[in-house]
């Protein structure tokens, strides 16, 4: 179980990395209680329906980056499909720099 008290916050991760901002359309990162104790840091791009997300547990590898459709019944973004996972990264710092890395991919044009 991941203590949130002791998690980055997104303001650590850009010093901790060689980033100081989010690519231009992104949105998010800050971490967030996903249900049952899982805590997840999610990117969205609203605009090019996209959504980049990780989990911060110490047993949950990768990051991926999924497109997202909103859903009138839940009001909220669901993923639709999986577009890309990185499967190494594995402590907060690297999968943040990971999900930058497919922020950056995307609004390059590369999963459309």
């Amino acid at each position: 179980m991941v203590d949130h008290e002791t998690l980055n916050s997104l303001d650590d991760l850009f010093m901790e990395t060689e980033h100081d901002k989010l690519p231009v359309g992104w949105t998010g990162g800050e971490a967030k209680h996903s249900g049952g104790g899982i805590w997840i840091r999610e990117f969205t791009n609203e605009d090019r329906q996209l959504r980049v997300t990780y989990g911060l547990s110490g047993n949950s590898p990768g990051v991926g980056i999924d497109d997202i459709k909103w859903d009138d019944g839940y009001e909220m973004y669901i993923p639709t499909d999986t577009l890309e996972s990185v499967s190494s990264p594995d402590n907060d710092e690297e999968k943040f720099a990971a999900a930058m890395d497919l922020m950056q991919r995307a609004n390059k044009g590369e999963f459309q």
